[in-house]
């Protein structure tokens, strides 16, 4: 569990977003399970390229929801 004083304010996440990591682990607590299931989806279902597709309004949204292309800021900021 993240300590609050860590926490991102969950008002500043997209609702796409947070339906989407919902979907992903919302029926984990454990944090090395969820861990492990995002590394995992990103491994299976993402391209690492050092020229994503350009973005259209906020970058991470794009890419978890439509490119599902990006280097490793994508990947790090997403799986934030």
């Amino acid at each position: 569990i993240i300590p609050e004083r860590n926490r991102p304010d969950l008002d500043d996440v997209p609702e796409d977003v947070r339906q989407y990591a919902y979907r992903l682990t919302g029926d984990l607590t454990n944090p090395l399970e969820i861990y492990r299931r995002i590394a995992e989806h990103f491994r299976k279902e993402f391209i690492y390229t050092l020229e994503p597709p350009k973005a259209k309004g906020d970058p991470i949204v794009h890419f978890l929801l439509r490119s599902k292309a990006g280097h490793c800021e994508y990947f790090a900021s997403a799986a934030a």
